[in-house]
């Protein structure tokens, strides 16, 4: 449906955000893309959504493919409230006929019936999605995949938030493993 290859984002000339960046969306994939403030996961859903240019690499779209995005701050619409204009434009976006949603933290602003609303609509949809929460307890509850974006890479990982904490951990460890044993040698 959509892939990205080798993305790469500069914050200026010779300063990247992330570089080699790649990722394929399939159908009714549920990605969750975590990361710390500044690592460029709304900048990424920029790039995905069509309204950033990478600085090299490529987005592939398949053709005909419909993609619709929510930004973290949806529109002001006269006489409602934030929930109700993330609920309205949560409603679109999910009810639309996207083959592929960019959702940038949907959570905002809602209470936990709107939440438990939105999740039962993600479990529902056929759309692939790619979704920006701090919301833990929400990204274990409708993600498949999870990316993590960090120190300018990203790391796909199979299952939901508590699945990716315990397969980064095992990747760590055999990092600094790795690591001991190559200072070992070198001693």
């Amino acid at each position: 449906m959509l892939q990205m290859h080798q993305i790469s984002y500069d914050v200026r000339p010779g300063l990247p955000l992330f570089a080699g960046a790649s990722l394929q969306l399939n159908p009714r994939d549920r990605v969750a893309l975590v990361g710390p403030n500044g690592a460029g996961k709304t900048t990424l859903l920029r790039i995905l959504a069509g309204e950033l240019e990478p600085d090299t690499g490529r987005v592939i779209r398949r053709s005909g493919l419909r993609l619709t995005y929510l930004p973290q701050e949806p529109p002001r619409l006269a006489g409602l409230s934030a929930g109700q204009r993330m609920r309205a434009e949560l409603a679109r976006c999910l009810l639309s006929d996207a083959d592929v949603v960019l959702l940038d933290e949907p959570t905002n602003h809602l209470d936990s019936a709107a939440r438990e609303w939105l999740e039962r609509l993600i479990l529902r949809s056929e759309a692939a999605m790619v979704v920006v929460s701090h919301d833990r307890g929400f990204i274990n509850r409708i993600a498949t995949r999870t990316a993590e974006l960090r120190r300018g890479s990203l790391r796909l990982f199979e299952g939901n938030y508590d699945r990716y904490l315990s397969q980064r951990e095992l990747v760590e460890r055999q990092q600094w493993q790795r690591y001991e044993t190559s200072q070992r040698r070198a001693a």
